[in-house]
C-alpha cells in the first residue's frame, strides 16, 4: 500500500518542471544581462557554465521535487496535482515577474516594487503595452497550461498505479531521472569553481528579496539630538550653514511656487542649456539661481519630494517615512510657512495610491492637497488625456491663487504635472519620433507652456517679481524601456540628474550659476534663507545652493529598492555600492561599468561600505528623533 501510494505520486513531479525551466531561465537572464563582472557566460568551459547554475540545479532538481514528494505523501491523491500546478504558476508569475525587473532596472522583483508596478497599471492600464512585451506574456500563458497539462495527465497515471506493471515502469523512471539529475548536481559542485554572487542561488535570492530584509539595517543605540546632528556632519564632512547677508531675507514677504517637472534628466532638459523651445523657462532663467550639477535624492517622486520639502534625506529602506511613522510631521518648509500664516496647497493629478500619496504630503506639512482625477480618462491617445488631467489641476491652483492675491494673502503652492511621467509619448502632430529618447524635450515644451499660464496670472496681479519659483525635476529615467542604454542594477546621471533653478527677482539682477553639486535637501534651506525664516538651521541636512562649502560635501544617493543600489559624491568622485552583488564602484561621473569597479580588499570599499550603511541608519533614527509625532494632523484631500 505505502509502495502503491509513493509511486502514485511521481508522475506529479513532471508538472514542477516547466517551473523549474523558468527558475534556471532567470538564472541565464540575470548573468546575461549583468554588467558588474567582466565576464561572458558562453565563453566558459561546459563544467564552469554548469558551476555558476549548481545551486538552482540543485535546488530545482533535486531538492524542491524531494520535498515536493514528501508533502504530497500526505496530502490525498486528489490535491497532489491543484498544490502542484499552484505552486508552479506561482514561481512561474514570480520568475516573469523577475525577468521583467532585471531587464527594466536590473535588480529581482521585491514585493514593493511589484505592488508599484500593479497601482500604476492600474491608474494607467493603456501605458501596460510601454513595459510588457506580448511574446513573453504569451511565452508565461504557454508554461502555465504546460503545467496544468501535466498535472492533469498525471492525475490520470497515478489512477492506474494499481497495476503492478505500470507501478514497475515509473519506479524505472524514477531511477533512471535520479541517476540523471545526480549526474548533473554532482560534478558541478567538484569543479573547484569559488563560491562568488554569480554562483549564488537565484531562487533563495528571488525569495530574500520579494519577501525582503532590510540588508544590513541596525538600530544605532540612543543618541541625544546632539550626538545625532553631531553623527550626520561627520558622515557627510559637513558644517551647519549660517546666514549669507547677500541673500538673507531678499526675498521676504514673497509667495513661493514649486514647478515640479516630472521624470526629467538634465540630459533631456539642461538647465544651463538652449532653451529656446521653453520661453517661459529661459524668462525665468535671466534672473535665477541655476543649478547644473543638481542631483535628486531617490529616483522616487515621493521620496524625491520629501527631500526637496524636507531639507533631510528620505528612507533607503522599503517603507517610506510617512508610512513607517504614520503621525510624521517635518519641521520643513512647508510646516514654517504655515506658521507664519501662508497657504500651503500641493496640486496634482491621479494619486496612485490615495493612503500613500496623500501621507507624504501630509506629514511635510501642506494644509492642501488636491488630485482632481482618481484615474486616467478613456481619450484615444494617453497623454491627451494626461495633458488634459494636468490642466484640471493647473485650474484649480490657478483659481486659489487669485483668490489669494486678491486677499492680499501669501502662499507656498507646489504643482505636479504629470505629462511627462513615463511611459513618454510621442506629442508632436506627426507622430514622427520613434526613439524614446527624442519625445521628452516636446513633453518639457508642452509644461512649459503650462508655467506661462502661471507667469500670465501673476504678472496681471503685478506679483511676479515678488514671486518665488523653483523648477526642478523630481528624477530622471529609471528602465530601459525609458533609456536603453540604461546600466542595470547601477545608479546612473540619466536617473539622478535633473534640471533646477530659483527665480529669485527680488535678490538677482542676472543669472547666478552655482558651480558644484547641489541636491533636493538643499532647496527648503535656500528658500528660507531668501525669505528670512529663523529655524534650527542644524536639523537641516542641507545647506543653500550658494554655500561654498557643498564642494566638501558629502551628498548621498539613495536606490536601494529600485536598482539594488546607493552610493555618494564626496571629493570630486562618484561611489557606487550594490548591495545584491556586494561590489563597490568609483568614477569621477555617475555612470559606471565593470573597469570602475574596486577590489572588496580595498580602503575605497570598506569607506564606501561603511559610510553608506551608517548613513542609511543614521537617518532612520534622525527622522525619528527630529520628526515623529503623536498629534493628529489635520489635513484636507480634495479631488
Amino acid at each position: 500500500m505505502l509502495m502503491a501510494t509513493c509511486v502514485s505520486r511521481i508522475p506529479f513531479l513532471l508538472a514542477w518542471l516547466p517551473a523549474a525551466v523558468g527558475i534556471l531561465y532567470l538564472k541565464f537572464v540575470s548573468l546575461q544581462f549583468n554588467k558588474f563582472f567582466d565576464f561572458r557566460l558562453r565563453t566558459l568551459p561546459l563544467l564552469e557554465q554548469l558551476s555558476i547554475f549548481r545551486a538552482d540545479i540543485t535546488l530545482c532538481l533535486l531538492l524542491v521535487p524531494l520535498l515536493l514528494f514528501l508533502l504530497m505523501l500526505i496530502l490525498p491523491r486528489q490535491l497532489c496535482g491543484p498544490f502542484v500546478v499552484i505552486l508552479s504558476i506561482v514561481w512561474l508569475f514570480i520568475s516573469y515577474a523577475n525577468i521583467r525587473s532585471i531587464f527594466q532596472v536590473g535588480r529581482l522583483c521585491s514585493i514593493n516594487l511589484l505592488w508599484d508596478s500593479l497601482c500604476w497599471a492600474w491608474n494607467d492600464p493603456r501605458a501596460i503595452r510601454e513595459y510588457i512585451r506580448l511574446r513573453g506574456v504569451i511565452g508565461l500563458v504557454f508554461l502555465m497550461a504546460v503545467t496544468a497539462t501535466i498535472a492533469w495527465w498525471a492525475y490520470k497515471q497515478s489512477a492506474a498505479m494499481s497495476e503492478a506493471s505500470t507501478r514497475r515502469r515509473w519506479v524505472t523512471a524514477m531511477l533512471v531521472g535520479a541517476f540523471a539529475v545526480t549526474a548533473l548536481v554532482i560534478p558541478p559542485w567538484l569543479s573547484g569553481l569559488p563560491s562568488s554572487p554569480t554562483t549564488q542561488s537565484v531562487l533563495i535570492s528571488s525569495i530574500q528579496a520579494f519577501w525582503g530584509t532590510e540588508e544590513g539595517e541596525q538600530k544605532i543605540p540612543h543618541l541625544s539630538s546632539a550626538e545625532l546632528i553631531a553623527k550626520y556632519r561627520e558622515l557627510a564632512h559637513t558644517e551647519v550653514s549660517t546666514k549669507d547677508p547677500r541673500y538673507w531675507s531678499r526675498a521676504e514677504d514673497s509667495d513661493v511656487i514649486v514647478f515640479v517637472l516630472e521624470t526629467s534628466p538634465a540630459e533631456i532638459l539642461p538647465i544651463d542649456g538652449n532653451l529656446d523651445d521653453l520661453p517661459n523657462l529661459r524668462m525665468l532663467r535671466e534672473r535665477a539661481f541655476i543649478a547644473p550639477k543638481h542631483y535628486t535624492t531617490y529616483p522616487f517622486t515621493s521620496r524625491a519630494l520629501f527631500s526637496c520639502f524636507s531639507s533631510w534625506y528620505p528612507s533607503a529602506f522599503r517603507k517610506d517615512f510617512d508610512l513607517a511613522f504614520p503621525n510624521l510631521e517635518i519641521p520643513g518648509i512647508a510646516r514654517k510657512l504655515s506658521s507664519r500664516g501662508y497657504k500651503t496647497a500641493f496640486y496634482s493629478p491621479s494619486p496612485w495610491r490615495n493612503n500613500y500619496d496623500v501621507s507624504m504630503p501630509r506629514a511635510l506639512g501642506f494644509a492642501r492637497l488636491y488630485f482632481p482625477h482618481p484615474s486616467s480618462g478613456n481619450n484615444s491617445q494617453p497623454w491627451i488625456t494626461k495633458r488634459s488631467d494636468d490642466l484640471d489641476s493647473l485650474h484649480v491652483l490657478e483659481s486659489d491663487i487669485e483668490v489669494w492675491l486678491t486677499e492680499n494673502q501669501r502662499y507656498l503652492v507646489v504643482f505636479a504635472p504629470q505629462l511627462s511621467h513615463s511611459p513618454w509619448f510621442d506629442v508632436t502632430p506627426d507622430g514622427r519620433l520613434k526613439n524614446v529618447m527624442e519625445r521628452g524635450r516636446p513633453l518639457m515644451a508642452l509644461q512649459d507652456a503650462y508655467l506661462g499660464d502661471i507667469l500670465r496670472l501673476l504678472t496681471t496681479h503685478h506679483r511676479l517679481d515678488k514671486t518665488l519659483i523653483v523648477v526642478v525635476g523630481d528624477h530622471g529615467l529609471r528602465t530601459r524601456d525609458e533609456d536603453p542604454t540604461l546600466p542595470m542594477g547601477m545608479l546612473d546621471d540619466i536617473s539622478f540628474h535633473v534640471p533646477m533653478l530659483v527665480y529669485a527677482p527680488q535678490v538677482l539682477k542676472a543669472s547666478v550659476t552655482i558651480p558644484w553639486l547641489s541636491s533636493h535637501i538643499d532647496i527648503s534651506p535656500t528658500l528660507l534663507d531668501l525669505l528670512g525664516i529663523d529655524r534650527q538651521r542644524d536639523q537641516e541636512q542641507g545647506s543653500p545652493i550658494w554655500d561654498a562649502d557643498l564642494q566638501a560635501r558629502t551628498t548621498f544617493l539613495f536606490a536601494r529598492h529600485l536598482f539594488d543600489a546607493d552610493g555618494y559624491h564626496a571629493n570630486g568622485r562618484f561611489v557606487m555600492r550594490n548591495t545584491f552583488f556586494d561590489m563597490v564602484y568609483v568614477n569621477s561621473q555617475l555612470h559606471f561599468g565593470a573597469a570602475n569597479a574596486v577590489p572588496s580588499t580595498s580602503p575605497v570599499y570598506r569607506q564606501a561600505t561603511d559610510s553608506i550603511q551608517r548613513m542609511v541608519n543614521l537617518q532612520q533614527r534622525w527622522v525619528e528623533e527630529f520628526g515623529r509625532s503623536d498629534r493628529p494632523v489635520r489635513v484636507t484631500a480634495e479631488r
